[in-house]
């Protein structure tokens, strides 16, 4: 029996903790959601240490829980 491969998109998670060093603003990141999610992704993997979210409020006054 064959099985489907799935595959888990980590974009998002490791595209902001390498290249934007926390910086990068939940603004930056709506306009590829959409295009992502139709890329036929089965999951995408969003990772929200502690340290980020610290980073969320302090740095970038932005709302982690909006």
């Amino acid at each position: 029996m064959a099985e489907d491969v799935k595959i888990i998109d980590t974009t998002l998670r490791d595209g902001q903790q390498s290249l934007w060093a926390m910086n990068m603003r939940t603004g930056w990141m709506l306009p590829a959601l959409d295009r992502l999610d139709r890329a036929g992704y089965e999951e995408m993997e969003f990772f929200v240490p502690v340290v980020q979210i610290k980073k969320m409020i302090r740095d970038l006054e932005e709302d982690p829980f909006e």
